[in-house]
């Protein structure tokens, strides 16, 4: 799964080497393609886009040249770009005053469970299905149903590493091949759950 900052960054980091093969130079102004959806992007946007993305501060190490907020005059930068980098996540960092999903899996039973405390009867409430494959992979699976079943905000609580790995870097994630036809599944289904997602979760 790749990020479309990785991406971004993968991509001015080819450039530059390429240019510096070719040319013996290197750029005097790279353009990142940022979406913003108040309007214009500020400088103090940009840098903390620069602070907070490891990616793009190895691409453009040592880059003495200007990164300018406009968009440039050209057509192929026009505002119907579909490619662009958000500056906002909707994944939080801190705990969110809303309802606690709790995810886990057992590889042996198969099973996929989650789990929450209905705030308006104050029960736990519990969603399990059977799922083949790993525990990871079943464990993935309850969060895709998490993600499916509530809209609203809510904390996600999961012991699986990989998991959490994977639901950080979910966000306007293009997805490499993959062999599983069940995982790509899921990933895709998680991929598209979280980008279109408009309220925040942990």
């Amino acid at each position: 799964m790749t990020r479309p900052q990785e991406l971004v960054a993968e991509l001015i980091w080819k450039a530059r080497v390429r240019i510096r093969e070719l040319a013996r130079c290197d750029f005097k102004c790279i353009h990142i393609p940022i979406g913003l959806r108040s309007g214009q992007i500020t400088k103090a946007m940009l840098e903390h886009l620069l602070q907070e993305n490891e990616a793009l501060q190895f691409a453009l190490d040592s880059f003495t040249g200007q990164i300018p907020i406009h968009r440039p005059a050209h057509k192929i930068f026009n505002q119907d770009a579909k490619f662009t980098l958000s500056l906002k996540s909707v994944q939080s960092r801190k705990p969110l005053e809303a309802l606690t999903v709790f995810t886990d899996a057992s590889g042996r039973s198969h099973k996929s469970v989650m789990t929450w405390k209905d705030p308006q009867t104050q029960q736990w409430e519990a969603d399990v299905a059977e799922v083949e494959g790993s525990p990871q992979v079943a464990e993935l699976a309850a969060v895709v149903r998490a993600f499916e079943r509530f809209p609203e905000p809510f904390n996600l609580v999961m012991d699986s590493a990989y998991v959490a790995g994977v639901v950080s870097r979910a966000d306007q994630a293009i997805l490499q091949e993959v062999s599983d036809t069940a995982l790509f599944e899921l990933l895709s289904k998680l991929v598209k759950l979280v980008s279109h997602r408009e309220q925040p979760f942990l």
